[in-house]
């Protein structure tokens, strides 16, 4: 597929086209002397997609993804446990306080349950400005291509101007889980605990331009 012919019909089209160019997208190793932080987008009627990373410095390398349809926060939480990583911040988007299950528990405390802290990050109030503030910190985030295979292709293929049909709609998770990344790093909320920096094969260690 030439990704660049998608380079301005997509929201992220000459971001992705640069991730590419730059070598950004290729193999990025998880590092054990570091937390693994995850960033989520929430779905009742629709998907829950979830991006985990860990920090060095100013950059973001991500090194898994989930994406799934029709499956509660139980799920996920064992989802969470049966990976190898240690976990730092589970960061969840504004509107994920309010969801209650019928017992009046809300969902945020049932992770606690299993062990698992919530953030809630605070969004930003244009969703526009969300999309610029992404676009804006592309140059410092690696993707492993293989284990986050099916979140680049929805990065790829992610229209904001669309959003009508159910696959412009699965598509928008995983993007909307990469605005609750940049919006919890903007405010401080994700961290790097260690000096280690991280193992990336086959990709630059200094962080490019775009």
């Amino acid at each position: 597929m030439d990704w660049n012919a998608g380079e301005t019909e997509y929201t992220y089209g000459h971001s992705m086209v640069m991730a590419r160019e730059k070598g950004r997208i290729g193999k990025v190793s998880y590092m054990e002397s570091l937390p693994v932080h995850t960033a989520w987008d929430l779905g009742i009627r629709d998907s829950t997609a979830i991006w985990f990373f860990q920090i060095y410095g100013v950059n973001r390398h991500i090194i898994d993804f989930e994406h799934g349809t029709g499956k509660g926060v139980f799920y996920y939480a064992d989802l969470l446990k049966s990976k190898p990583y240690k976990y730092g911040v589970h960061g969840w988007p504004h509107d994920g306080k309010n969801r209650v299950f019928a017992t009046g528990v809300t969902q945020q405390t049932t992770m606690a349950e299993h062990g698992l802290d919530v953030e809630i990050i605070p969004r930003t109030t244009s969703i526009y400005g969300g999309i610029e503030a992404v676009r804006k910190s592309f140059p410092l985030m690696y993707f492993d291509e293989g284990k986050c295979k099916e979140g680049i292709k929805s990065l790829d293929l992610y229209n904001k101007m669309n959003g009508h049909t159910k696959q412009d709609k699965f598509h928008s998770n995983p993007a909307d889980a990469l605005r609750t990344l940049c919006d919890g790093m903007e405010r401080g909320i994700f961290f790097e605990a260690e000096t280690v920096r991280p193992k990336i094969v086959q990709l630059p260690g200094a962080v490019d331009g775009w």
